[in-house]
């Protein structure tokens, strides 16, 4: 049996049971627990709506999936669409414990016949989660258009010293590393400091406000730190975390300037990167890499944590480690005749795309 939670009172008062359910399931993640998702909701609903799937058995929780319902376009083209939370931030997935397959096809169902939405978009789910599988061949049975798209998220793994773990990386890059702490530290009442549970929140926030007005994030307005809703969301989730040991926020100060933070999640036996800013008027001392790189090697002391999740690949990671843990994002489209052009458009616009890339791969000189 379905039921479909719109009401946020409702979703608020599931707590416990959520979290009971996430850690008897596969897909145990701290995106995935309910104080992440009650304080994202809160600070990020905007003009969104609630639409959390309930699997119930005898009036019990077997199954969940939290998902909400917005507007978006794609080639211009209006649609609504059911998407899960803060998709964007970290890995996603269905909860769920038992009956995997009857579940799964239970939602399809739902969103076939019902068609509370145009498309569906499940990003960030492991590749080679169980869930991802049934999904897969569920979508293919049904007959619906989807599309997917490979994502890779860094990892590095924290088994042996911080010494041996310099050793894998690049000459260039252990020499970077080590100059600009040096050189950082040159600058004299350098200090790093970590912040594990909450605290002076007010002093917290505080000091990651005056790190984001003073870097690039700032103008795109892309870090948490520098928004009403960030302030609102890390005001949440200080306040659920902070005497959970969840949250370890990094600060690096220069006399009693904060110039570079880290915060981070502790879940599992496992680090998570949510957050990286520095000041830019540092820029030519990296207190990026510094506040990393310190809070790193402390990390390799800690009997504790196994493992340490960056987040998506992109250059700066690569650096970091070459070990990825795969994860996927699947466009669902319904069965009606508005999203077989979509898909059309898209599938076009993207075998166009990638032409492209191949003409201008070719034509580059080769060294």
């Amino acid at each position: 049996m379905i039921e479909i939670i719109q009401d946020e009172n409702k979703f608020y008062e599931i707590g416990d049971e959520w979290n009971n359910l996430l850690g008897k399931s596969g897909s145990d993640s701290p995106y995935l627990t309910h104080e992440w998702l009650s304080s994202w909701w809160k600070a990020y609903r905007n003009s969104q709506e609630l639409r959390v799937i309930l699997f119930k058995n005898h009036g019990q929780i077997t199954g969940a999936i939290p998902l909400v319902l917005t507007k978006d376009k794609i080639l211009g083209i209006p649609i609504k669409l059911i998407k899960f939370f803060s998709d964007h931030w970290g890995r996603m997935d269905f909860i769920l414990t038992e009956s995997k397959s009857e579940h799964i096809e239970e939602f399809f169902n739902w969103f076939r016949n019902e068609k509370p939405a145009d498309a569906l978009i499940l990003s960030r789910i492991p590749e080679d989660s169980e869930n991802t599988r049934i999904i897969e061949e569920t979508v293919k049975s049904q007959g619906n258009n989807y599309e997917k798209k490979k994502i890779l998220n860094s990892i590095i793994f924290l088994g042996d010293s911080w010494k041996s773990f310099l050793k894998g990386l690049t000459k260039k890059f252990r020499y970077e590393i080590r100059n600009k702490q040096k050189k950082m530290f040159s600058l004299g009442n350098v200090k790093f400091e970590r912040f594990t549970e909450a605290g002076d929140k007010d002093k917290i926030i505080a000091a990651l406000k005056l790190v984001g007005e003073k870097s690039w994030k700032y103008k795109d307005r892309k870090g948490i730190s520098v928004s009403k809703e960030g302030e609102e969301f890390y005001r949440n989730i200080i306040s659920s975390w902070g005497k959970q040991n969840k949250l370890d926020i990094s600060i690096l100060k220069k006399d009693s300037l904060p110039i570079a933070f880290a915060v981070r999640i502790r879940h599992n036996h496992t680090y998570f990167a949510l957050e990286t800013a520095y000041n830019q008027d540092f820029y030519s001392f990296s207190p990026g890499l510094v506040v990393q790189s310190i809070l790193l090697e402390r990390l390799f002391t800690d009997r504790n944590i196994k493992k340490y999740e960056l987040g998506e690949t992109n250059d700066t990671k690569r650096r970091w480690s070459k070990e990825y843990s795969p994860e996927v994002k699947l466009n669902i489209y319904n069965k009606t005749a508005k999203m077989s052009l979509c898909f059309r458009l898209n599938k076009m616009k993207n075998l166009l795309k990638r032409k492209k890339n191949n003409v201008e791969k070719s034509l580059k000189p080769k060294n």
